[in-house]
């Protein structure tokens, strides 16, 4: 009896397990709120990252997808953690290099030190600076660009939206503040009365934004995205046009 079990076992022909392959809407797409890269106005997400995204997904024929937006802070721990998780638009740099996958570029931000016009602060280089309060975003690419300078925790102070970081800065809680060149302009032209409010004293850097997925997503997801973002390169530089941005 017992040969005959083993016979019937290996009779049966072995049936595949069929395994799901992972597709642009199982990912959870996530971002900030940090104009003109993504920001929200009126209940509805825009921003120059965003529309690309909604371009990518189009090229590669699925509808737009949901997106969260968060905390920059929350949304870096998360795509670390959960898999099939994306996280935009974020700087690639060699200490994040093996903690994601990578599509883009999207676009460049050059980073600066910013402060109140009506303060008139001088200073002759980054290194002056570390002597003044600086306000930055948590894990923002402006921290580790700053901790690579020589700012130390004493004068840095983190918060979690750039709204936070305008209200120190207006307050006098900080002297200056770390943000990309585009941010300032953006949030100028929405707004007239800011205009001549902000002075750039500090260039802190320039690096290219990416999509950022979790390391654990499938390769042939990630190669698919970036086969696409590849194919919509006219529309990508007309979308950067559109957000009155220099390619």
């Amino acid at each position: 009896m017992r040969y005959l079990f083993l016979i019937l076992a290996l009779a049966v022909p072995l049936v595949p397990l069929q395994v799901h392959a992972v597709q642009p809407t199982d990912i959870v797409y996530m971002t900030e709120d940090y104009p003109p890269e993504n920001y929200l106005e009126n209940g509805r997400l825009k921003g120059y990252a965003v529309d690309i995204l909604r371009a990518v997904w189009k090229e590669m024929g699925y509808s737009e997808q949901p997106i969260q937006v968060l905390p920059w802070a929350r949304g870096y721990l998360m795509v670390q953690e959960r898999p099939n998780h994306m996280l935009f638009a974020m700087a690639k740099t060699p200490e994040r290099l093996g903690l994601f996958k990578w599509v883009g570029p999207i676009y460049y931000a050059k980073i600066n030190l910013f402060s109140l016009s009506e303060k008139r602060l001088k200073v002759e280089s980054l290194e002056e600076a570390r002597h003044f309060r600086v306000g930055v975003l948590r894990k923002d690419i402006c921290e580790t660009m700053l901790k690579e300078a020589g700012f130390t925790e004493r004068t840095v102070f983190k918060v979690n939206t750039l709204e936070q970081l305008l209200r120190m800065l207006k307050a006098d809680h900080i002297d200056m503040m770390c943000t990309t060149e585009t941010s300032i302009k953006s949030k100028i032209a929405r707004d007239g009365s800011l205009v001549g409010k902000y002075t750039p004293v500090a260039f802190v850097g320039e690096t290219n934004v990416y999509y950022a997925f979790n390391k654990g997503t499938d390769d042939e997801i990630v190669a698919e995205f970036q086969g696409a973002l590849t194919a919509i390169n006219t529309e990508r530089k007309r979308i950067i046009r559109r957000y009155h941005l220099q390619e």
